[in-house]
C-alpha cells in the first residue's frame, strides 16, 4: 500500500532533521518538481535535487532540528507548517518556521511548493 500524503511529508521532513538520505528515493518521485527550488538553482527536480535541497539545508549548520508543527491533507497532497532550530558554526541560533505543500502520486511526492518565514 502506499504511502499516505503524510507520511510522505513526514518522511521528507525527516530527511532534514536527520541528515539521512538512505530512504528518500521511497517517498520521492523520480519526477519531483521542488517550485521553491534554491536561489539561483532552477529547477530543482527527481530524487538528486531533493538530496541536494538537503544537503544544502544542513551544510549551513552544526546543528539542526526540524519538525512538523501542524498538518492539512487533501486527497492527494498535504500543507505543513514546519519549525527549523539550528546553530550555526559562529554560534547563532537560528529559529525559523516554512509552509510546504507537496503533492502526492502513489505514495510519492511529485511537487513542492513552500514559503520561508
Amino acid at each position: 500500500m502506499p504511502a499516505t500524503c503524510p507520511d510522505v511529508l513526514r518522511a521528507m521532513v525527516a530527511a532534514f532533521d536527520t541528515g539521512d538520505l538512505r530512504e528518500v528515493a521511497t517517498v520521492v518521485h523520480p519526477e519531483y518538481l521542488d517550485h521553491q527550488g534554491l536561489p539561483g538553482e532552477r529547477p530543482i527536480c527527481g530524487v538528486d535535487g531533493f538530496a541536494h535541497v538537503v544537503e544544502t539545508a544542513r551544510s549551513g549548520y552544526v546543528d539542526l532540528s526540524v519538525s512538523v508543527v501542524d498538518l492539512i491533507e487533501g486527497s492527494d497532497w498535504v500543507a505543513a507548517r514546519i519549525a527549523w532550530r539550528g546553530r550555526r558554526p559562529s554560534g547563532e541560533v537560528v529559529r525559523r518556521e516554512t509552509i510546504d505543500i507537496v503533492r502526492v502520486e502513489a505514495g510519492k511526492a511529485v511537487e513542492h511548493w513552500g514559503a520561508r518565514s
